[in-house]
């Protein structure tokens, strides 16, 4: 098949996602051109394996101080552009769009009348799910990147027809866990306030992943450049993650099974509403600001079991390949199979003062 592959650049979890299927349709010979919207990816973010792509503005979000900024994300967004680059594409000879709830391929396929599969976390808000009430988010959901064939992820199916999150192949058990190691990745937080905030708790290495040039370590703090290598061992050998609380990093912990505290974008609906889930489904702990003494309170609590999530890139391209893509059952069965005794198990969780 020719396929045209949407990507949001925002946050990097729809990247690694996508680059991670992508080699996989390529290798079995389909024909993939992409389309990546949102922030620019730095430098270490290799798009090479994207070729051929094109990089489109799209839409985002404004973030300051860890918190959604309404009227600059809304006097942000380039309307004009965004819809000269969905009128403009060349679409001769494409079969079928896929996008990780991407707007410019989305709208395309809209455009065009070609057939559209979507996957990602934010489809599976579609379904009765835990979530934060937002009549207002809700209507942005559903316009924001619309296909004919939505396929949700998320941590638990929730007798829904979701699909568990997709781990990348590199994101596999290290051989060792290195005692009172924590992965720290804060990407929406001023860098020096992460610092200030896990510094005085002396018992702990906090290794602390940033837009640094260059790695620095003093006494327990160590400041590491992003790196998906780097950031892959220390994550495999760490004891627990505090991050924000996007989807993928914290679907990688738990996979694994490391412990989280996530800190949400505040006003950020997925980031809020996958503490909720978080939450009930007692898989973590949450705190509303950047809170040392919910960090010494958390760093007390046991080790997690691992979810041991199954592959859902591979059985998610079969599935496309067949092209009954209105029946998933089976799909959403298979791949929820080997995960059924890890979604049973109960891990020590608070929420640290944040409501919803």
């Amino acid at each position: 098949m020719n396929i045209l592959y949407g990507i949001q650049t925002t946050g990097h979890g729809h990247y690694i996602r996508s680059r991670a299927t992508i080699r996989e349709l390529k290798r079995r010979g389909h024909k993939v051109q992409a389309i990546l919207s949102g922030p620019p990816l730095k430098g270490q973010w290799d798009v090479s394996m994207f070729d051929p792509y094109q990089v489109k503005t799209g839409f985002t979000f404004i973030t300051e101080q860890g918190r959604v900024r309404p009227v600059k994300t809304t006097l942000s967004l380039r309307y004009f552009r965004f819809f000269k680059d969905v009128y403009s594409y060349d679409t001769k000879g494409i079969d079928l769009v896929i996008c990780d709830f991407e707007p410019v391929t989305a709208r395309i396929a809209q455009l065009r009348g070609i057939p559209s599969i979507g996957i990602g976390h934010m489809h599976a808000f579609a379904h009765n799910i835990p979530v934060t009430k937002s009549a207002f988010y809700d209507w942005v959901l559903s316009i924001h990147a619309p296909v004919k064939y939505p396929i949700g992820l998320h941590w638990h199916h929730y007798d829904q027809p979701i699909l568990p999150p997709t781990i990348p192949p590199e994101v596999v058990p290290g051989p060792k866990t290195v005692k009172n190691k924590i992965l720290v990745y804060m990407a929406f937080e001023e860098l020096e306030a992460v610092i200030n905030f896990v510094k005085p708790i002396r018992t702990h290495d906090f290794y602390i992943y940033a837009k640094v040039d260059h790695a620095k370590d003093e006494d327990n703090i160590h400041i590491r450049p992003f790196s998906r290598t780097g950031f892959l061992r220390d994550l495999q050998e760490c004891e627990g993650v505090l991050a924000n609380a996007g989807f993928s990093l914290a679907s990688e912990a738990l996979h694994l099974g490391k412990k989280l505290l996530l800190r949400p974008i505040l006003k950020q609906y997925e980031h809020e509403s996958n503490c909720v889930a978080l939450l009930q489904g007692k898989l973590g702990s949450v705190m509303p600001t950047l809170d040392t003494e919910a960090v010494r309170e958390w760093l007390t609590f046991p080790p997690i079991q691992a979810m041991n999530y199954s592959d859902v890139i591979n059985p998610f391209i079969d599935w496309v390949e067949k092209g009954t893509w209105w029946d998933y059952k089976q799909l959403v069965a298979d791949t929820w199979a080997s995960s059924e005794k890890a979604l049973e198990a109960d891990y020590v969780s608070k929420n640290f003062g944040w409501t919803y």
